[in-house]
């Protein structure tokens, strides 16, 4: 077994061990390129590393052999080595590196006579530093040194209890081990969670000589991109800094500072970018360096690009012919269309008062406001607002909708804060270390102290929050992602629907590509002045009193569905009755008693306020999520689900006459027994008979619950169709509450790789998915013609998605603003799976 590759002598059948530097580098030095002469050192060493805390002997021989072939080859240069991780797919800034090894007195005196004294000491100074950072030297003692040489060196031994090699190959072995094992760092772990990358794969490391931009006249390191990594324009862009200045990175100049000092140099350098993007049909990235008017290329790789840039330059191949409409659809990043398609923070902003967690992304600005009515009247008079609170509930989703963001102190990416933000395309960061003080109108942010009325900016994209208003970038559409979307549409089997309560939700949807609304929440249009509607049937014993309280909110929902119809006509929309459990619709227990004790002191009735503490601790439950909720509220309150039923049929009687093509589709949820769905079932198809008119209404049930699952035979024979209800049906199979689990342990699961993905975010296959498919096998055995969609947070995750074409799922169903993402995550999947389910 051979560990060690020449850069120039490296053969085919060693390829998928040298990782993508070292494939790179082998590739650009048997073509010529001007590239530092070196070695890779293939992946099977970092593998043994791992497993047994050592290099192995073998590899280490010959290492040292491929050291002298370089310290031959360097003739009378200096020679100081870099150390570099190759893994098996570019993990940028993620791996360690280790530079300028091979540094001692002797070689310093050599880099003074070769360039200049004070270049050897930045090297000195360079060397130790870097050092430091492998040894975990805390940061802030390295500043305090960074002038003095031997006080640095002195603070590394006295921090890492470890003397520094002196001797060449000592500082090689430590550097080399460093790096494999920054491979099982945390960070590094995350990111390839993150990335679905097997951690046993392990990384090839290369060793090269270094070449340096900062020794004299002519000098200068820089990158070169063969497009431009921000819009996609055609044509190369240089980033170069000049002599002392690059190592810095001040003073960043282009291409033509370059072509001032060394014209040929720039020849070259724009010759090599133009036949890379030729050879590799993509937009590449060229680090190089131009050592005394010597051009070296120290990496190339596709150019990291934003989400516009990556759109422009697919569809700019497909039109001239290097790719086809699927490799485009392949190369695009459907979630990273997220960021094209939300407002961003322009660069140069200063640094954030703190980080939480991104929760929906894009960023918004704006004053500061305590409660839902405060955003509310706010949005009414064109301000625009950041709501702050503790968290979110179902009362504050006015403020929700009109504030421009949301700041929460708890939650994580599955909250009710970040659901509802994400449904309505705002900006959210949750679980912050915020300390809000309603009381006072006061949030500590960090080390500020703000009040109502005081200017933040917030990231939902990056979970940052700033001070002030920062200037905005708004988001891009084009007629790129026009195009790229259109391709999407030809190739894609799975339909995207969307998730919209509101009318303007519905809208956006359908100007996005909306097939159809999967998930219309009707609970989302009892907020507000309606909660009082909601409160009188839950707490009257008068049954005169519910009528006419039920009679009311069926006038309010025929005009909520009349509306909701309308924008969406011609396409399906799915109502689901009503879903929480009742104590949703009530106010807190503690506030009540205290209003209560307050009248009592004030000697002011107290009828109202008794039967309202009476309902409270009547509906209060230990385990809300799975008490009286869903098809269980129709069972016990029968009048609310037939009102609703009513009201949806009036609203579609209503379209009919004025011309339009509603295509109702009543959804019942939580339903466990076949018994649940067989009473509501019959209920609506009574209201539809007894319209008085031919209405066609499908009526079909959420799967939510595994027991639902395991009998979908039984309720395929009462349904038209099936809707995974993803977000609840992970939460009853794992046995996870989705509002705790986030902040109580489910980082942690995952740090420690017990979880790969948050289950909340990204399906789980092996659990949840087993049911979705059992559940889909049993309901199209019994009924063929079953239709089969989801609407839980997963229908806009791109790897859920193509789980979801592979299972034979219709359609998805996802926020509005994801749409874009899902259709082309659907065509991605139909071009990975050509033979899908169903």
């Amino acid at each position: 077994m051979r560990f060690v590759w020449d850069f120039a002598r490296s053969p085919p059948e060693a390829s998928e061990h040298l990782g993508v530097r070292g494939q790179t580098m082998s590739g650009l030095a048997s073509a010529g390129l001007p590239v530092p002469t070196g070695f890779t050192i293939s992946d099977l060493a970092c593998r043994r590393f791992l497993g047994s805390g050592e290099l192995p002997a073998a590899a280490w021989e010959e290492i040292l052999d491929a050291v002298r072939r370089l310290r031959a080859a360097a003739g009378d240069r200096p020679l100081l080595l870099a150390v570099r991780s190759s893994p098996p797919v570019p993990m940028p800034g993620i791996l360690g590196s280790a530079l300028y090894l091979g540094t001692n007195p002797e070689t310093l005196a050599e880099l003074a006579d070769w360039a200049t004294l004070p270049f050897a000491t930045v090297v000195h100074t360079d060397f130790l530093s870097g050092l430091a950072a492998l040894r975990q030297v805390p940061r802030h003692r390295v500043e305090g040194v960074l002038t003095d040489p031997d006080a640095l060196h002195a603070l590394i031994v006295e921090e890492s209890q470890r003397v520094i090699p002196e001797d060449a190959p000592g500082q090689l072995r430590e550097g080399i081990e460093a790096v494999l094992a920054s491979w099982d760092s945390t960070g590094a772990r995350r990111w390839r969670r993150r990335h679905d990358i097997a951690d046993e794969l392990g990384t090839a490391l290369i060793v090269h000589t270094m070449v340096f931009g900062s020794c004299g006249d002519r000098s200068g390191s820089g990158t070169a991109f063969s497009r431009h990594p921000e819009t996609g324009d055609p044509g190369p862009v240089v980033v170069f800094a000049p002599g002392a200045e690059a190592p810095l990175g001040v003073n960043l100049g282009d291409i033509t500072e370059l072509e001032a000092t060394s014209p040929e140099v720039a020849r070259s350098l724009l010759d090599i970018v133009a036949r890379l993007d030729d050879e590799h049909g993509d937009m590449m990235r060229v680090d190089f360096v131009s050592e005394r008017g010597e051009l070296w290329v120290l990496e190339v790789r596709p150019g990291e690009r934003s989400a516009r840039a990556g759109v422009r330059i697919a569809v700019d191949l497909v039109g001239t012919g290097r790719i086809d409409r699927h490799q485009a659809l392949l190369r695009v990043d459907a979630d990273g269309l997220d960021t094209m398609l939300h407002d961003r923070i322009l660069p140069g902003h200063p640094s954030p008062l703190i980080v939480g967690g991104p929760a929906s992304p894009g960023a918004a600005a704006g004053e500061i406001v305590f409660d839902a009515p405060s955003a509310v009247e706010a949005g009414r008079a064109g301000r625009a607002v950041i709501m702050v609170l503790r968290e979110t509930t179902p009362e504050d989703l006015a403020g929700v909708f009109a504030a421009a963001g949301v700041l929460t102190a708890h939650g994580g990416g599955t909250s009710h804060a970040a659901l509802v933000a994400r449904g309505t395309g705002t900006p959210a960061v949750t679980g912050t270390d915020i300390i809000v003080d309603v009381g006072r109108g006061q949030v500590r942010i960090g080390s500020r102290r703000l009040a109502a009325g005081d200017l933040i900016t917030i990231d939902g994209t990056t979970g940052a929050v700033y001070l002030g208003s920062l200037p905005l970038e708004p988001a891009v559409t084009s007629e790129a992602l026009e195009t790229l979307l259109g391709w999407a549409d030809q190739v894609r089997r799975l339909q995207v629907w969307a998730n919209a309560d509101r009318p303007e939700d519905a809208a956006l949807a359908r100007a996005r590509g909306a097939e159809g609304i999967g998930l219309a929440r009707t609970e989302y249009m009892f907020s507000g002045d309606r909660l009082e509607v909601v409160r009188q049937i839950i707490l009257t014993d008068d049954e005169r009193e519910r009528a006419d309280a039920l009679g009311r909110l069926e006038d309010l929902q025929i005009g909520d569905f009349e509306r909701l119809l309308e924008p969406m006509d011609g396409l399906s929309v799915v109502v689901r009755l009503l879903d929480p459990p009742l104590h949703e619709f009530l106010p807190d227990r503690r506030e009540v008693e205290q209003a209560l004790r307050s009248a009592i002191d004030n000697g002011e009735p107290v009828t109202r306020l008794e039967r309202l503490a009476a309902a409270v601790e009547q509906f209060e439950e230990s385990n809300p999520m799975l008490g009286l909720r869903g098809v269980r509220l129709a069972v016990v309150i029968p009048g609310i689900y037939r009102v609703q039923v009513l009201a949806a049929l009036e609203a579609v009687r209503r379209r009919l006459d004025q011309g339009g093509d509603p295509r109702l589709e009543l959804m019942i949820p939580l339903v466990g027994s076949v018994e649940e769905l067989h009473l509501i079932r019959d209920m609506i198809d009574e209201e539809v008979h007894y319209a008085g008119r031919q209405l066609e209404v499908t009526v079909g049930t959420m799967i939510e619950l595994p027991r639902a699952a395991l009998v979908a035979g039984e309720l395929a024979l009462q349904s038209d169709f099936f809707s995974f209800g993803t977000n609840d049906l992970t939460q009853t199979t794992l046995g996870i509450s989705r509002d705790d689990a986030e902040e109580a342990f489910l980082r942690t699961y995952l740090e420690q790789g017990i979880m790969r993905r948050d289950p909340f975010v990204t399906i789980d296959g092996d659990g949840v998915g087993r049911l979705i498919e059992m559940a889909i096998t049993e309901g199209r055995r019994v009924n063929p013609e079953l239709v089969v969609g989801v609407c839980g947070e997963h229908g806009g995750d791109p790897t859920s998605i193509d789980f979801f074409h592979r299972a034979g799922i219709d359609y998805v169903s996802c926020s509005p603003p994801r749409i874009p993402v899902a259709r082309l995550a659907a065509a991605q999947a139909a071009l990975r799976h050509p033979a899908p389910g169903r």
